[in-house]
């Protein structure tokens, strides 16, 4: 998809949208994320300037290009520069060493770096500076290349190597380094390649980088949010550069705890001038963020483009015509920006296309004219969360290479070709939150090495019948939860799931078959799919009892069955399910006891179970779970008094206890341990005494309803406009957020 996945802290909030996102996010980071490391290589590792292999996977050419950027071991036309051993000549050594005091100025700067990495810089071998670790020089003495990437360098980057006047290569990348870019650089004319990226780099790009006239590699990606200047139009007299990197596409390797926020927010227009640096082979944009305007028609100068992204940025208006030029390019991605209109037709001759993402614009119309035969190099395509229409794209059938394809949330209608099954490569199929209907094509069984299906959200019939031999099918959503993760929500799907069905899905990590209109029992055989982390069948017609074999789903971590016809007991088994965060059986006709081994889990959050025919008494064990925060007993037959256990249950946000037989009193409840809770509603019930004065000390409680109890004694004044207490201060109220109360 092309959506953006919440972050690790907001999966805390109770709310149960952001519940949903954090449920697709766990699996679709890791699903997207490794196809984006395989098919995309978004780390964009670029390919060696070997011109007697021009055939090699583009994919791989890239690969190999950062690499050796990275590795300090780029071959590049006749240079041949490398490290002499200057031991027989220090005798001879009478001349003042300039270079090696800008080595040391240099390392003044440094505070600390990895073990042994710097230590033969010393005045003390002032005269062997060219034997110094990580330091090359020519035969005449001059320092040509420093190598001192990935040694955890700490401090700034001074002016000092700008007095290293025969300086070719600078790499400083992987490190920690935090100071601005010295203009001085700019002072280096023979410097070939400069690599900083990965540091924490801040302000601008010097302008004065655009007299480094011999310059084929800059590399200044994944610097952070203070490396936020405008890109220098002198950038443009690099007439050599064949590499450019302003955004971040090395992140997956980097070490830094934070890394997924450091990326460049570079800010203004992309300058028209960088259209003539045309020997440029690599050019990236990714994710700076603030990068606004229009993409220059002039790029389409650079006709040896390989790689090009704008991924991530705030780009407006059309795609230029002129990109149509660059039939060189294998990696095309304009994905998340605000880019309109139609993408040029002549896209179409782009023959050496491996990945073309435009996926999370607003771009339109029908795409029959940008996918021809000849793009048979396509791998991925994405397309997602546009506005384009029409029916499914037949010439997507000839992309014989093609792994991943991603149409999810655009207006497509129609059926599927029935000869769908003919994208045999293909991993990934997306095509949620469109208007496709009829059946699912019966081919789509020859695509062995499908891994992701989601067809939700769409106006499909029939059965999954044509699914029965996917052996390979990790993620199946047919169905309406409106996630993002593979899904055939929301359909009008019919029949019965089969054991003979369900066993061939062995490798199957998340099914979503919610929102249909399934009928029978729930197959036995879901419990020997023990790779499954998600199993959503709720809102269905399915009957019968919950099936004991799910208890060996000791993976799964979210199990739905809400709103179905279930019968029956909830078995023991299911507490066996030692990972399992949520549990959802709500809507049923289960009966009897709430099952004490319940209190065994050990990371639930949710634990729901409203609207059941329950009867007996709220374990007492639940009060040992630990991470509970949402238990939903709502509407049972549930009886005798809450146990004090709960006390015990410190996250909860939430207690719905409504409409049971529950008696007793709620002043046993130490209300005030359970500082994160926003919601108690026990209503309906036969509770009697006085008002749990603890209640008052909950600050983020936002809604508490007692009605229709037996409640005696007085409540605390309040103000309705500002529910505070005004008086009796003897009994301090806390309550800031509270915006009901019943």
């Amino acid at each position: 998809m092309g959506a953006d996945w919440p972050s690790e802290a907001s999966c805390s909030l109770p709310h149960q949208s952001t519940s949903a996102k954090c449920e697709r996010t766990f699996i679709e980071s890791s699903r997207k994320g490794q196809l984006l490391s395989d098919e995309r290589l978004r780390v964009a590792e670029f390919k060696e300037r070997d011109l007697n292999h021009p055939d090699h996977r583009k994919l791989q050419l890239h690969a190999s290009k950062i690499h050796q950027i990275r590795e300090g071991i780029l071959h590049d036309h006749d240079h041949d520069s490398r490290s002499h051993d200057f031991s027989h000549a220090v005798s001879l050594l009478e001349v003042s060493f300039g270079e090696a005091d800008a080595l040391l100025a240099f390392k003044d700067g440094i505070g600390n770096y990895s073990e042994g990495a710097l230590d033969d810089w010393t005045p003390g071998k002032r005269s062997e500076y060219c034997s110094w670790t990580r330091v090359t020089c020519n035969r005449q003495l001059h320092v040509t290349a420093l190598h001192l990437s990935s040694l955890y360098l700490t401090g700034s980057l001074g002016p000092s190597l700008s007095n290293l006047s025969y300086l070719e290569e600078l790499r400083l990348d992987q490190n920690f380094l935090k100071s601005e870019i010295p203009p001085e650089l700019g002072r280096l004319s023979r410097l070939r390649i400069l690599n900083l990226e990965d540091n924490l780099l801040y302000g601008s790009i010097p302008k004065e980088l655009g007299n480094l006239t011999s310059l084929q590699v800059l590399n200044l990606g994944y610097q952070g949010w203070w490396f936020n200047g405008t890109i220098p139009k002198e950038l443009g007299q690099l007439s050599e550069l064949w590499f450019l990197n302003l955004g971040a596409v090395n992140r997956w390797y980097s070490e830094k705890v934070y890394y997924m926020t450091a990326r460049n927010e570079l800010r203004g227009t992309i300058p028209r001038s960088l259209g003539n640096c045309t020997k440029l082979e690599y050019l990236d944009f990714y994710s700076s963020r603030y990068l606004t305007g229009v993409i220059p028609e002039e790029l389409g100068k650079l006709i040896h483009l390989s790689f090009l992204s704008f991924e991530a940025n705030n780009f407006t208006g059309a795609v230029p015509h002129q990109l149509e030029n660059l039939t060189k390019c294998d990696y095309l991605d304009f994905r998340n920006n605000a880019l309109q209109g139609h993408l040029p037709a002549g896209l179409a001759n782009l023959s050496r296309l491996v990945v073309l993402d435009v996926g999370n614009n607003f771009f339109t119309g029908n795409l029959v004219d940008v996918i021809s035969t000849s793009l048979s190099e396509l791998s991925w395509f994405n397309a997602a969360l546009n506005s384009f229409t029409g029916t499914f794209l037949e010439l997507l059938l000839s992309c014989n290479n093609l792994l991943t394809l991603d149409l999810s949330y655009n207006i497509f209608s129609g059926n599927l070709p029935a000869d769908l099954g003919r994208l045999s490569s293909a991993k990934s199929i997306d095509i949620c939150g469109n208007m496709f209907g009829g059946e699912i094509p019966e081919s789509i069984t020859n695509i062995s090495l499908l891994t992701y299906l989601d067809l939700s959200i769409n106006n499909f019939t029939g059965t999954l019948y044509a699914l029965k031999n996917s052996t390979l099918l990790e993620i199946l959503n047919p169905g309406n939860l409106g996630s993002d993760i593979g899904s055939m929500v929301q359909n009008s799907f019919t029949g019965s799931l089969t054991d003979e069905m369900v066993r061939s899905w062995r490798k199957m990590v998340r099914l979503d078959l919610s929102y249909n209109t399934l009928i029978g029992n729930i197959p036995r055989a879901v419990g020997n799919l023990t790779q499954l982390l998600y199993l959503d069948l709720s809102r269905n017609k399915l009957d019968g009892g919950i099936p004991e074999e799910l208890g060996n789903l000791q993976k799964l971590y979210w199990l739905y069955l809400t709103d179905n016809e279930l019968t029956g007991k909830i078995l023991t088994s299911l507490a066996n399910l030692e990972e399992v965060y949520a549990i959802r059986l709500g809507g049923n006709k289960l009966t009897g006891s709430i099952p004490q081994e319940f209190g065994n889990f050990t990371k639930i959050s949710e634990l729901s179970l409203h609207m059941n025919n329950l009867s007996g008494e709220i374990p007492r064990d639940l009060g040992k779970l630990q991470t509970l925060r949402f238990p939903n007993l709502y509407k049972n037959n549930l009886t005798s008094t809450i146990p004090i256990t709960l006390t015990n249950c410190s996250a909860l946000w939430t207690i719905e206890l409504s409409h049971n037989s529950l008696r007793g009193g709620l002043t046993h409840i130490d209300f005030a341990k359970m500082e994160y809770l926003y919601l108690l509603s026990v209503s309906g019930n036969q509770f009697i005494g006085f008002f749990p004065i603890t209640l008052w000390n909950c600050s983020y409680l936002q809604l508490v309803d007692l009605s229709r109890n037996h409640f005696s004694g007085m409540l605390p004044k309040f103000d309705v406009l500002n529910p505070q207490l005004l008086h009796r201060p003897s009994q301090k109220i806390n309550l800031r957020s509270l915006r009901v109360l019943s």
